[in-house]
Formats: C-alpha cells, structure tokens, sequence
C-alpha cells in the first residue's frame, strides 16, 4: 500500500484473512486482532481504489471480528476492538470524501475506550478534516485541538495534522479566525 499498489494491498489483504480465518478453530484474542487489523488495512487499501464493494465485505468482517473479539485492546500491538472499527470508517468513508457519513461514524466511538493515544488523535484528526469538508470550521478547529490535547506529539509533528491547521487557518471566517491563528502560532505553523 505504501508504494501506491491499492488493487494488490487490498487482494493481498483479503486472501491473507480467508487463509487466517480458515486456519482460526479457537482464536485467541491475539489471532482475532491480528485478523481484524488485517481486514482493516485492506479496508483502507480498498478505499484508495474506490472499491466500496470491498470496502464493505472488509469493513463488515472486521466489525464482526471486533465483536467476537468482545473489548478494545491492544494485543500484538494492533489496539483492535469493537471500537476500532468504526474508526477506521470514518477515515475510509472521509477518503471517498462521505464528511457527512464520517461525522456519523466519529459520533458512534467511545473515544475513552480507545487503548492507545495515536488511535485516539487519528481519529479526532480524521473527524476535524470531516468538520472542515462540512464548512465547519469552529467544529474543526475544536476538534482538532483536542486531538492536541490528547496526544500533543501526534499533533505538532504529523505533516497531515499540520496541513489541516494551515486549511483551518486558510478558510476559517472572521468569527474564528483569531483563534485559529493562535493555535497554528502555538503549533509554530504561523509566526
């Protein structure tokens, strides 16, 4: 997927979960995470070709996954759970450019559930840069400033966090554009 290869990441990632699943007699809670993950990234690889078919097969396995799974935890370093899922739709629903749907999908996460601090600003970032395709700036912005809140570091150093300040900051109306300014000044987008 990192070298542009959507069609064969989400081919590999599907014939890699049938393999697994028919492998799964009683999996443990570690092979049910691994095997969410891996739906979940074909998901998103699925969402770079605009497959929804895909997508859906994908995304629905995984949530059912989640479900088998039972909790949101961070086995093999995966933080796969019921809770991930729809996380992860919100970002494919927001690459299709569905802000409206994302919105949605942020709505039905239990952020405080999330085990790892980068799932967590992922998706308020993913939910910001939703806000802002909606023209909700004030929404955005607020977001995204609890996305700072929650993991300062995932915010002040991911080029896509900063790209979403300065587009925050470049179409932010009057009403809150001084505020704007002040949290892209804090960030050091702004001098």
């Amino acid at each position: 997927m990192d070298g542009g290869h959507h069609r064969a990441a989400t081919d590999a990632a599907r014939t890699a979960a049938l393999r697994m699943d028919s492998d799964l007699f009683e999996p443990s809670p570690d092979d049910l995470s691994i095997y969410g993950s891996l739906l979940l990234r074909g998901a998103i690889a699925a969402a770079r070709t605009g497959s929804r078919h895909a997508i859906a097969e994908l995304l629905d396995e995984a949530a059912a996954t989640g479900e088998r799974l039972g909790h949101d935890g961070n086995h093999m370093w995966t933080a796969f759970g019921p809770n991930n899922v729809p996380c992860h739709q919100v970002n494919v629903t927001l690459s299709l450019g569905d802000a409206g749907i994302a919105i949605d999908y942020a709505r039905q996460v239990d952020i405080d559930k999330l085990p790892i601090n980068e799932r967590k600003a992922t998706l308020l970032l993913d939910t910001s840069r939703a806000f802002l395709m909606c023209g909700k700036h004030d929404k955005a912005l607020h977001v995204l400033r609890v996305a700072g809140d929650v993991a300062p570091e995932e915010v002040a150093v991911r080029p896509a966090a900063l790209r979403l300040v300065r587009d925050i900051l470049a179409t932010a109306p009057i009403s809150i554009r001084r505020e704007a300014c002040e949290y892209a000044a804090s960030l050091g987008v702004i001098t």
